[in-house]
């Protein structure tokens, strides 16, 4: 009767981007959004073949992001204490790493970061799939002749949800105006589950509870299961003398029952009682009662989730980088599809939903990357940049079924050069998730969303670049209907904002 907690991937993902995928990877995307077409250091991710057009030598760059989410589920639920539930996403430390080596026509580079997830999302007041089984209580008791009006529960869920990946490969130029690149990211998934439902109690005028103050739920049933348990053992002694195909009425008058048993025994099952019972079917009823409240207290009991969850995958990622005259640049990226299993470490599993050592599949989509620099003046350019996710050919244990379509960004840049060290920029991402109704969950959900980006970059020396940036998104209004047993269609509503600082340290030698 009570929950599962059914957690999933994407419970801590604090990224602009994919479903799965985070495309934040330096404080140049903070400030300008669109980078497809990079040939800074941040092109080892974004567009890596144009890394040939960087300067002969040693190229480092350090970037972190602090980024602060603050999610929030409605849920209409009728029952429900109360209907809204907030959770925040705090990420003060996500770093990223790139470093290359350019000589001649040729640069080889290596990148690290979190390619997806990250943070840690905190739920203080659990969620509404935790809850909507516990509010039925007092409907459910009240329908069985137990008046009760109200509960409360102790409910938290703490989830993180992060992949590291670590980039290789090398870029080469053919020719003046194309470059191509080849390499390949692995990537380490890990997935941590935290939760607890505990302390139900429920407020029940009963015979065990006549103040009808607040008690343990799982006390109460195990009350009542003792109860109906006692009942059905008294009728035995009937049963074994021959009487068990006897009504109660028929046992009173054979002298085998008084009238205060009778109206005992009949009152003990309420609305599940027929005068036509015999005795035996009596105490059939009795047991099954029992049985029934004692499942009830096991699952009203508190229940703890302690799971952690590894995978591996590797990424094959080529490029193309395209200079057709000095003012155009055009970048190209592809990253294969990425076959990665999680694998279940768990702990504790008060559920019985996280059995140890089970596998599920997390595929990476493929992903299809294009974008163009076009500098108006030498000291302002503006970008423009596409990314496709092909989620829907994802193997997502089945949850794929539910993508519509695949997911989309369209970005659009400016940066313009103040003074020869100091320049400033700003960017517009548009973010088209395909994500159907059956996808979203309280737990895990992807919404469409628009995000602004601005910043600065300032030339400390001629052989170190400090780049911040600021951005914020906000996320389109999602909802789902839910069918709920005994109460119909609920909608269910999906709200989501961010904001995010980066700082970042770009250098050569």
């Amino acid at each position: 009767m009570i929950l599962l907690l059914a957690l999933a991937s994407g419970a801590a993902a604090a990224n602009a981007g994919g479903i799965l995928t985070n495309s934040n990877q330096s404080a140049q995307y903070v400030r300008m959004l669109s980078r497809n077409a990079s040939t800074e250091m941040d092109a080892v991710y974004y567009n890596p073949a144009g890394l040939t057009l960087l300067k002969d030598g040693f190229h480092l760059s350090f970037n972190n992001q602090f980024l602060f989410q603050k999610r929030t589920i409605e849920n209409d639920y009728p029952y429900l204490n109360n209907n809204s539930y907030a959770g925040d996403v705090t990420t003060p430390i996500f770093p990223t790493f790139f470093a290359a080596y350019k000589k001649d026509n040729w640069a080889i580079f290596a990148g690290f970061g979190p390619t997806g997830g990250g943070g840690k999302a905190t739920f203080n007041n659990g969620l509404p799939s935790f809850e909507t089984e516990v509010a039925n209580l007092p409907v459910l008791l009240s329908q069985k002749g137990i008046p009760t009006t109200m509960y409360t529960r102790d409910m938290a869920f703490d989830g993180t949800s992060v992949i590291y990946g670590g980039q290789l490969g090398a870029s080469y130029k053919v020719n003046e105006w194309l470059s191509v690149s080849a390499g390949a990211r692995l990537s380490y998934s890990k997935n941590t589950y935290d939760g607890y439902l505990r302390d139900i109690k429920i407020n029940p005028i009963s015979p065990a509870n006549p103040s009808g103050g607040f008690i343990s739920a799982p006390e109460f049933f195990k009350a009542l299961a003792t109860n109906a348990a006692g009942a059905a053992a008294s009728l035995q002694p009937l049963i074994a003398g021959n009487a068990g195909g006897l009504t109660l009425q028929q046992a009173q008058a054979a002298g085998a029952l008084t009238p205060a048993q009778v109206a005992q025994i009949s009152g003990g099952l309420g609305s599940s009682y027929n005068p036509t019972m015999t005795i035996a079917t009596i105490q059939a009823t009795y047991t099954g009662i029992s049985n029934a409240f004692n499942a009830n207290a096991a699952k009203t009991a508190d229940k703890y989730v302690d799971v952690k969850q590894t995978g591996t995958g590797v990424t094959p990622i080529i490029g193309v980088n395209l200079t057709p005259t000095s003012n155009i640049n055009i970048g190209i990226r592809y990253e294969f599809a990425t076959k990665l299993k999680i694998k279940n470490d768990t702990k504790i599993d008060g559920t019985g939903s996280y059995a140890d050592g089970k596998e599920t599949n997390s595929d990476l989509p493929a992903i299809l990357a294009a974008g163009i620099d076009y500098k108006i003046i030498p000291d302002l350019k503006v970008s423009a940049s596409l990314t496709h996710y092909f989620d829907k050919d994802a193997n997502w244990d089945g949850k794929e079924k539910f993508i519509t379509d695949n997911l989309y960004e369209l970005a659009f840049g400016m940066e313009y050069n103040v003074t020869e060290k100091m320049l400033v920029s700003g960017g517009f991402l548009y973010v088209q998730t395909g994500a159907g109704q059956g996808y979203q969950s309280d737990i895990s959900y992807s919404l469409s969303s628009h995000s602004v980006g601005f910043g600065t970059g300032y030339k400390v020396t001629n052989k170190l670049t400090l780049n911040m940036a600021m951005l914020y998104t906000q996320y389109v209004e999602g909802t789902r209907m839910i069918n709920y047993t005994n109460v119909g269609s609920i909608k269910e509503t999906y709200k989501k904002s961010n904001m995010g600082f980066s700082i970042g340290f770009d250098y050569h030698f």
